[in-house]
């Protein structure tokens, strides 16, 4: 899903509903087990200073639900640091976000 903002993921949204939903179909119909979850969003909420300095609280809200709802409190989450070189320009707030990354890496 390209484009989205943090928001768009939180609790109760389509999204958040729609991944909730399928990670638990794949547990009871014994598909495999779910192990970890690549997270690879960001940009989008980059683009204002707002939305940069609300992605922390709203991220780690979003992994806090996400545990509980789909029943692995130990998820392991991996994030995928947003790429600088891309476009310094159009993602003006990205430090922002790769400085949450980072403090996330080392906690």
């Amino acid at each position: 899903m390209a484009g989205n903002k943090i928001s768009e993921w939180q609790k109760g949204t389509f999204l958040y509903n729609q991944l909730v939903m399928r990670a638990k179909a794949s547990i009871v119909q014994e598909y495999g087990v779910i192990r970890a979850m690549l997270w690879y969003q960001g940009e989008s909420d980059t683009m204002s200073q707002s939305d940069a300095n609300s992605y922390k609280g709203k991220m780690q809200q979003f992994f806090s639900d996400l545990r509980n709802d789909v029943g692995i409190p130990e998820l392991l989450i991996i994030q995928v640091n947003l790429n600088l070189a891309l476009s310094p320009f159009q993602f003006v707030y990205l430090v922002f976000i790769n400085e949450y990354f980072f403090v996330q890496r080392w906690l």
